[in-house]
């Protein structure tokens, strides 16, 4: 374990995003379904032609993730299990459009960052599902959000992964990735060596 354990354990489970949104992070915001009483409630109260993601919150890689309409819920989402809920939430255009971000910190300094877009006609960024990634730059004040937000997790912290939108200049939280997340060393060939450096001051 290079990550402290009990951080581990925490992100394991997406419902930290609540957690995080509560403390003032700006997240894409989003809803906790445990019961399938809460599925349906939910569904009541989405907009029928609304667009929106529901997936577990233990879960990685698009695993069981859904996109469809407020009207379609019911018959397009499993009910939550008794050990794994939903989160829902709704769709942000600019994944589709401008792609997602992940930005890479090691000793929570920052290191680079990528761009993730999905492949044309759909909206997972993932390469399992056909996205590209590319390194990015983005501007210190985007830097500085995603650090923010690990101000927000205690201990020491050799790597993490910052994914988000960018919205009016603001970077809204999707992931904190603290599990052995992808690091993207092959968009910057320096990375490596600046994790190195972080490890062998933490090992």
């Amino acid at each position: 374990m290079i990550n402290p354990v009990p951080t581990i354990l925490d992100n394991l489970d997406k419902r930290y995003l609540k957690r995080l949104e509560l403390a003032g992070v700006a997240t894409l915001p989003i809803e906790i379904i445990a019961t399938t009483e809460e599925l349906r409630a939910f569904a009541n109260d989405a907009e029928p032609d609304g667009d929106y993601i529901l997936k577990p919150t233990v879960s990685a890689g698009a695993y069981n993730l859904v996109r469809c309409a407020g009207r379609d819920i019911l018959a397009k989402v499993s009910p939550p299990s008794p050990d794994n809920a939903l989160i829902a939430q709704r769709f942000a255009p600019e994944i589709t459009r401008d792609g997602e971000w992940s930005l890479m910190f090691f000793g929570r300094e920052f290191s680079h960052a990528v761009a993730k877009r999905a492949k044309a006609g759909d909206f997972r960024v993932q390469w399992t599902h056909g996205g590209t990634h590319a390194k990015a730059t983005l501007t210190p004040d985007v830097i500085r959000q995603a650090r923010a937000v690990l101000e927000h997790i205690p201990g020491p912290l050799p790597y993490a992964r910052v994914d988000g939108i960018i919205r009016d200049g603001a970077l809204l939280l999707m992931e904190l990735e603290l599990v052995e997340p992808y690091l993207f060393f092959e968009e910057d060939p320096q990375s490596a060596e600046r994790f190195a450096d972080v490890l062998a001051q933490t090992i």
